[in-house]
């Protein structure tokens, strides 16, 4: 009973450091950028045009998908 005590001061330490935390929000151009870009990708995905969305995703091994489904992950 008595370590109780001293654990639930620590989680209460921690959440309110958490909540006090800012994030900080990216200058317009950046947001319009990603904005854009998730609207193409959109836009690519619904009419599954494989060619317009690989143009929109960097090449290399260090972008990796990740499926719900059996399908698992896509590396590269």
């Amino acid at each position: 009973m008595k370590r109780a005590l001293p654990i639930m001061l620590l989680l209460v330490l921690i959440v309110t450091a958490a909540g006090a935390i800012t994030f900080v929000q990216a200058d317009a151009k950046t947001e319009q950028e990603v904005k854009d870009f998730l609207n193409q990708y959109e836009a690519a995905y619904e009419k599954k045009d494989v060619g317009a969305l690989m143009k929109l995703i960097a090449p290399g091994a260090e972008v990796v998908f990740f499926e719900a489904d059996e399908k698992g992950r896509y590396v590269g």
